[in-house]
């Protein structure tokens, strides 16, 4: 009765406050269920989010077509083409290295060597004084005909995974062919949300810079990797070098998911020595280039801890299936976009996830200016016509670390436009809003401008200005609004 008594004296409009501990429950519980739902649909969810990534990846080539008065219909499938042949190439160089190591495996020698492989591990066991039955079962269980029913399950569910991707793109053609008005859009829903739309944007930017970043790397990876191979007379060199390339796209763990295969590979076709020397050179090769220079280049794009890229490689791995390792890192950050970095209630929680703490409060305000910046690249031709909303998110405010447009923005009547005039006194307010009404008082019926920040005031002859602010010119009902910063006018001398 008590707890009603308190929510009936609440004003209206203003927010219950729940519980902390209940916030933590609603928040885990919707969580879970959101999660849930996700790992449910993740045979839609996941090619779907793939083809998203590919369009940001591809969108700077249709804004290149648009510029060059290319029609739009044009651009869209050319996109589109770009997207599928992206597309086909992953599909086929996933599906051609599982086969070639699956025929590999067939050959009798690694047979015969890998059982003898295993049959030296059970004597050393014995000698050391370890003779458990289950270790024995477990190890003379293996076999490589077990291993190619593993890979060749493997290539099944990328085939799976394919096939979903090709359905999709039918979907994808109809999200191509109405990207030139996704502009108006943005631009639509940068006036009621401009923290949401400043998030999506950089969003974009940061994915397509990762993505672009790490193929470039992958490559240069996989060409050292497939040069030390086959030096080391490795077999399959060229197969795990395409390894080496996708798993560059697992960020943290990557190189160490790709680094087990081929010495694996060396162990049955040469000898423990030359396995671990394919270990360590592999290692440090893939070290070096992925956590020393690569980051150079990636910058602020991937744009949270590592710890927090290994979590959500398992977390997104559990749903979204294998391919939740390569979009694990995007689907983070579009989490991120979405939730914490619009809401300045959450924007602290950046401190603890973003790569750079020390300026992770103030993202939003830095990236109000690349908002305009990717409106207007987006308008796509040469001298298309800006919306006047571009200018707007342009104009440097002073901002805080909590708010996304600033203290300094200018406080504008209704219906009122903002100025592109400078304040010619100087003051910090540089934008200072101009109505129709008040840019007609400051004109004499004989057109002489009145210069309001001036000592001395010249006034429109036979306009007199009463102490209480009434117009007995050629207009008695007009009201001329005062400026706050103006000094109070001089009456005039007498006609």
């Amino acid at each position: 009765m008590a707890s009603e008594t308190r929510q009936a004296d609440k004003p209206a409009g203003v927010p219950i406050q729940l519980n902390r501990g209940l916030s933590i429950v609603l928040l885990l519980a919707g969580g879970w269920i959101v999660f849930t739902g996700i790992r449910e649909m993740s045979d839609v969810i996941t090619p779907l989010f793939f083809v998203v990534n590919l369009w940001i990846i591809v969108y700077p080539i249709q804004r290149a077509l648009s510029r060059i008065r290319m029609p739009g219909i044009v651009g869209a499938l050319a996109t589109g083409a770009l997207i599928l042949a992206i597309l086909a190439g992953f599909l086929f160089a996933v599906t051609w290295a599982l086969s070639a190591f699956v025929t590999e495996l067939q050959k009798p020698e690694y047979v015969e060597r890998f059982n003898q492989i295993v049959g030296d591990l059970i004597l050393w066991l014995q000698s050391i004084g370890i003779t458990p039955v289950e270790v024995k079962d477990q190890l003379e269980g293996l076999n490589p005909e077990n291993l190619m029913g593993a890979v060749t399950g493997a290539l099944a569910g990328t085939l799976n995974i394919g096939t979903w991707m090709l359905a999709f793109f039918t979907i994808l053609v109809g999200i191509v062919t109405d990207i030139p008005s996704m502009l108006q859009r943005f631009l639509n829903g940068a006036r009621s949300q401009p923290a949401v739309i400043t998030s999506l944007v950089g969003f974009a930017q940061g994915v397509r810079k990762y993505w672009v970043v790490t193929a470039v790397f992958g490559v240069i990876v996989a060409v050292v990797d497939v040069i030390l191979l086959e030096i080391l007379g490795v077999p399959l060199a060229l197969v795990w070098g395409v390894l080496s390339f996708i798993t560059n796209f697992i960020p943290t763990i990557g190189f160490i998911l790709g680094v087990i295969p081929p010495t694996i590979m060396a162990l049955f076709a040469l000898d423990p020595q030359t396995a671990l020397l394919v270990f360590v050179l592999y290692f440090a090769a893939n070290a070096s280039i992925q956590s020393f220079i690569q980051p150079k280049f990636n910058g602020d794009a991937v744009g949270v801890t590592a710890t927090v890229s290994i979590l959500s490689l398992f977390v997104w791995s559990a749903a979204l299936g294998p391919l939740g390792a390569l979009l694990g890192l995007p689907a983070t950050l579009l989490v991120k976009a979405l939730m914490i970095d619009p809401d300045p209630q959450l924007r602290w929680i950046n401190a603890y996830i973003a790569a750079d703490p020390s300026s992770a409060v103030d993202e939003p305000a830095v990236q109000a200016s690349g908002t305009a910046k990717l409106v207007r690249r987006w308008a796509g031709r040469k001298g298309a016509p800006i919306p006047e909303l571009v200018d707007e998110l342009a104009e440097p405010r002073e901002t805080t670390p909590f708010s996304a447009r600033g203290v300094g923005a200018d406080e504008r009547h209704p219906g009122e436009p903002p100025s592109r005039t400078a304040n010619p006194s100087g003051s910090a307010d540089s934008a200072v809003p101009a109505a129709p009404a008040r840019a007609a008082a400051d004109q004499s019926p004989q057109g002489a401008p009145r210069v309001t920040p001036a000592p001395r005031v010249t006034p429109a002859p036979r306009r007199q200005v009463h102490e209480e602010g009434g117009d007995t010119g050629t207009n008695p009902t007009q009201r001329l609004p005062q400026r706050p910063t103006s000094p109070p006018p001089e009456p005039p001398p007498a006609p």
